[in-house]
């Protein structure tokens, strides 16, 4: 059922869907290979106004678990 559901997610994210980003962007945030896409999911969903995006997309770089590596612009760009 996960990967169904994730097509869906994928989805409603591809399509502007501001929940659906949110729930895809955290879903990809616990894949270190998709880290960049998963921030641009959340930062989106965040413009959007959804308050869970603006948290996980903020821990993402208070614990610096993967951003700390990295340049912001080149993450979020």
């Amino acid at each position: 059922y996960r990967e169904e559901s994730n097509k869906y997610l994928q989805l409603g994210a591809k399509k502007g869907h501001v929940e659906s980003m949110s729930k895809y962007g955290f879903i990809l945030s616990k894949d270190t290979n998709s880290i960049k896409d998963s921030l641009y999911y959340l930062k989106k969903s965040s413009d959007g106004g959804n308050i869970e995006s603006i948290y996980n997309y903020g821990m993402l770089f208070s614990n610096g678990e993967f951003v700390k590596k990295k340049k912001l612009e080149e993450l979020v760009m």
